[in-house]
């Protein structure tokens, strides 16, 4: 009776063990409610800068997401949001881009939770805004890239 009970809880404390490792969050140890702290950089004009949009990278199965961007009519301010997918549980960081029609950049992190976003004094002209996603795996794929007008 006793070999019963001690294999039977043997296989309760596996089926556990197993269990909690197909509940991983994907490491973002930040509870929720908490302001990510986010770090940019601004540079002039440097090589690479353009304006014009390029095509996004083909992510492979499992591994979508996406993102979007808007820019307030009033204060040029743009939103960039990591709006998840698919392949949320998979992504390892999230980085954007924007390129200034005054030819400045600025490149933030932006946290790879689901509705994560941040915000970049965008100018009145048209700005181009680019999103990447690095995967679990070290592949980083070009999620979103756009331009973004004042007033459109």
């Amino acid at each position: 009776m006793k070999r019963i009970v001690v294999s039977f809880l043997v296989l309760v404390i596996l089926a556990l063990i197993f269990a909690s490792g197909c509940t991983d969050s994907g490491g973002s140890s930040s509870p929720a409610g908490t302001t990510v702290t986010t770090t940019a950089t601004e540079s002039s004009q440097q090589s690479g800068f353009s304006l014009n949009p390029t095509p996004t990278d083909q992510v492979p199965s499992g591994y979508e997401v996406g993102a979007k961007a808007y820019k307030d009519p009033i204060s040029a301010m743009i939103n960039v949001e990591f709006t998840g997918g698919k392949g949320l549980y998979m992504t390892e960081s999230v980085s954007t881009t924007v390129y200034l029609s005054d030819g400045s950049m600025v490149t933030e992190n932006i946290e790879p939770k689901m509705g994560s976003d941040v915000e970049i004094q965008g100018t009145k002209g048209e700005d181009r805004v680019t999103v990447t996603a690095t995967m679990q795996n070290g592949q980083s794929y070009k999620i979103f890239d756009e331009i973004i007008g004042y007033r459109d």
